[in-house]
């Protein structure tokens, strides 16, 4: 009989009224978000949809060649649903507006920091 071996991701703590910065980075460090009108149109729709789907309001967000990051209020617990359906929703956009069929972003988890005080949010 085989052994199983399962692993889990280690938890992570989803707070409802909470604010946090999401950063996230494009494989391989490809300048894959380069900014040019086709780019930031697909960026910044699905951002709106994604947050308009799951009740994230958007605070700041600045799209890099290469990476982004936001800042966001997260009045539900949605930030990990959110996060998924944000970077799915782009990286189907942007792999068919570049032709492309691999992986659009890193393969290390997008980083979400809890900002606990409203001066962590404008630091």
């Amino acid at each position: 009989m085989a052994d199983w071996v399962f692993t889990m991701t280690a938890p992570r703590r989803v707070l409802a009224n909470s604010y946090g910065l999401i950063t996230r980075r494009i494989e391989h460090q490809h300048y894959l978000l380069r900014p040019d009108p086709m780019t930031t149109e697909i960026f910044n729709y699905c951002l709106a949809v994604a947050a308009q789907k799951f009740r994230i309001k958007l605070l700041a967000w600045d799209a890099m060649s290469n990476h982004y990051h936001g800042v966001f209020h997260d009045p539900l617990g949605n930030a990990p649903k959110f996060a998924e359906y944000f970077h799915k929703l782009v990286a189907k956009c942007m792999n068919q507006y570049l032709g492309r069929s691999e992986n659009l972003w890193s393969s290390e988890p997008c980083a979400i920091t809890y900002l606990p005080t409203l001066q962590d949010v404008f630091d």
